[in-house]
């Protein structure tokens, strides 16, 4: 549902104060502030001339005695006006109360030529209406919306890209350890014949070894043999020409005696 625009020439003058509050705060309060000072600072000094004209014309003429005749009888209230300018800021303060309507006039006729004189500066734009907001809101979100759907467009677009390129190098893993397999195995084949001929040229060289060795000890056992016979022979000879010449000593013996 659309919001009509408000036509501020209809509002009363409190509700054009809030409007204007509403729309451009950070204007109207520095401005009412100012104008605020001025106006309690002016009537501050009226309240002071004011007493001191009346005095003129009528000596003895005091702030207090006025405002016990405007049923002011707080003794409290009238012990911190008496002798002391409290009383002048009393009276400023209800000529500034009794001025609000001109003060809020003047407020908005100074925030209406700050406002004007900030744009023509260029220092602020002008606040846009709600219907101007909701259209801006709506233009923002379709923006946001169509530069989602571009980014998971290119976010899809780079996820097949990522898939292609590990499938790719998945292929290539897979190619690799394949080769690598075959490798191995022809490296397993080939160190098995290696290890089974080392192994056979170890058995023929053991088999000779051993023969060799065999007939060594064969030779040796034949020669040592042949050693003992030949020393034995040597020492049945040396028996029997030990006896020999034994028994070529016993006559001679037995002759003597």
């Amino acid at each position: 549902m659309k919001e009509e625009p408000v036509d501020e020439s209809k509002l009363g003058l409190v509700a054009r104060f809030k409007l204007m509050y509403k729309q451009y705060w950070y204007v109207l309060i520095p401005v009412h502030w100012a104008t605020s000072a001025v106006w309690y600072g002016s009537f501050f000094i009226a309240a002071k001339k004011l007493f001191i004209i009346m005095n003129s014309f009528h000596s003895g003429v005091e702030i207090v005695p006025m405002l016990e005749a405007m049923g002011v009888t707080s003794d409290k209230i009238l012990s911190v006006l008496k002798d002391s300018n409290a009383g002048y800021y009393a009276i400023a303060y209800a000529m500034y109360k009794l001025a609000t309507p001109a003060r809020y006039t003047v407020t908005l006729a100074g925030t209406t030529y700050s406002i004007n004189y900030l744009k023509k500066r260029g220092y602020i734009k002008p606040v846009p209406s709600k219907e101007q907001l909701r259209t801006i809101y709506e233009d923002k979100r379709e923006e946001m919306r169509g530069k989602r759907d571009e980014l998971m467009d290119k976010l899809e677009e780079r996820r097949g890209e990522l898939r292609d390129k590990f499938e790719e190098r998945r292929e290539e893993l897979r190619d690799m350890i394949e080769e690598r397999r075959s490798e191995m195995h022809e490296k397993r084949n080939e160190l098995t014949k290696r290890l089974q001929s080392g192994t056979k040229e170890m058995k023929n060289k053991i088999a000779e070894r051993s023969d060799e060795i065999k007939e060594k000890l064969e030779q040796n056992s034949h020669n040592l043999q042949q050693s003992l016979e030949s020393s034995s022979s040597k020492f049945k000879r040396k028996v029997l020409d030990e006896s020999r010449k034994i028994q070529s000593h016993v006559p001679e013996i037995g002759r003597k005696d």
